[in-house]
């Protein structure tokens, strides 16, 4: 039983690792170049 448990967490975690590797292959193309100014400013601050 908790092997199975084990294997459903496992794919369960690869699904939405690949899940949120698509949207951000998606939606990161035109958005990267605006997302890295963004995580500059952020790093300037916390500095």
């Amino acid at each position: 039983m908790e092997d199975m448990m084990t294997t459903l967490a496992v794919v369960g975690g690869l699904g939405a690792l690949l899940f949120a590797c698509m949207n951000i292959w998606l939606v990161g193309a035109p958005a990267q170049s605006e997302q890295s100014v963004r995580l500059e400013r952020m790093n300037m601050r916390s500095r």
